[in-house]
């Protein structure tokens, strides 16, 4: 609640309380104005379009996003069990890391209690006679199934992210929307933006096949959306089938052939990171038009004009964004 409210003041414009939100009775004014409906109420789209954002604003929201993704939970807040470590090997393909033995017992032995408690509550049923050798047998086999190390699939992190935006729904709007330009529809599907579901291609006149002594080449891109398509087919194909460890081989190639397509430095291999994805290509863009002065690329050292430049004046001096970020300060 307390980084809700540093978030709410600074989308107003308020960097001088949301700074001095630590005090207690700004706090308690900050609750006040929340009761009210003030700062939850949302801005005109008038408003949204005549509102002007600062440095200052966006750099305190960094420092808080950041100061809050730093902090590490050892145990949920809700039901005090240890949190699992998770591994991220393969860039998009998460992998769940099995608890010891004592937390495992102890879930076991609370969701038993809690079972119990629900039968013996039940006003239709015949007291703890709910508590059947089946159910045991299926919290022995969830507690083994815990202690060992499993993927975390994309649909778990999607329903797990979408709990969590209804759970803390004030927080996750202004997440995903600092800026108040989002409706609250769009707000309350912010999770859907850590999931890519469907690709955008380019058209063939980008990415034209080359004609040699050797036969035709096709273009690098060609090469990686022919994969992703494959692997694409092929999880259709294993889904059908029962074996489980198929579909993950094929879901986890799938992911892979995507981060492949974006960035070719996500790769595995030597030869997966010799592509040329998106992301290389944005980057050689930048070097070669943004960051050339004179027709060398500088990215830390300023030119004058000593020689024909296209790009500079006979008065300006070319400053590279990294020299110009220091030589100025915020509004």
């Amino acid at each position: 609640d307390r980084y809700a409210r540093e978030l709410e003041l600074l989308a107003r414009g308020d960097v001088v309380q949301a700074k001095n939100l630590q005090d207690s009775a700004v706090s308690e004014e900050s609750v006040e104005m929340d009761e009210d409906g003030s700062v939850d109420k949302p801005a005109s789209p008038s408003d949204r379009g005549n509102k002007t954002w600062t440095s200052i604003q966006l750099k305190e929201a960094h420092s808080i996003f950041s100061k809050l993704m730093k902090k590490r939970v050892n145990k949920c807040a809700n039901c005090g069990m240890k949190n699992p470590p998770i591994k991220c090997q393969i860039y998009g393909w998460l992998t769940i890391q099995g608890t010891d033995g004592s937390a495992v017992r102890r879930k076991a032995i609370t969701d038993y209690n809690l079972e119990g408690d629900r039968h013996i509550s039940n006003p239709n049923g015949t007291g703890v006679s709910g508590l059947t050798d089946d159910r045991v047998k299926a919290s022995s086999n969830q507690t083994k199934d815990l202690s060992d190390d499993r993927p975390l699939l994309t649909t778990e992190v999607e329903s797990i992210l979408k709990d969590l935006w209804e759970k803390e729904a004030r927080f996750c709007m202004l997440l995903c929307d600092f800026q108040q330009n989002l409706c609250v529809s769009e707000k309350r599907r912010g999770y859907e933006m850590f999931f890519l579901k469907s690709m955008l291609v380019p058209p063939n006149r980008f990415r034209p096949s080359t004609s040699s002594s050797l036969g035709i080449m096709e273009h690098p891109q060609n090469v990686m959306l022919s994969k992703v398509q494959e692997a694409n087919l092929a999880l259709q194909h294993d889904s059908a089938h029962p074996n489980h460890m198929d579909v993950l081989t094929r879901w986890r190639d799938l992911q892979t052939s995507v981060n492949l397509f974006y960035d070719s430095s996500k790769g595995l291999g030597k030869s997966g990171k010799d592509g040329h994805g998106v992301r290389q290509l944005v980057d050689k863009k930048t070097g070669i038009v943004r960051q050339k002065i004179m027709g060398k690329r500088v990215n830390h050292s300023c030119r004058t004009v000593i020689s024909p430049d296209p790009f500079l004046a006979v008065n300006e001096i070319g400053i590279p964004p990294a020299a110009a970020l220091k030589l100025t300060y915020p509004e």
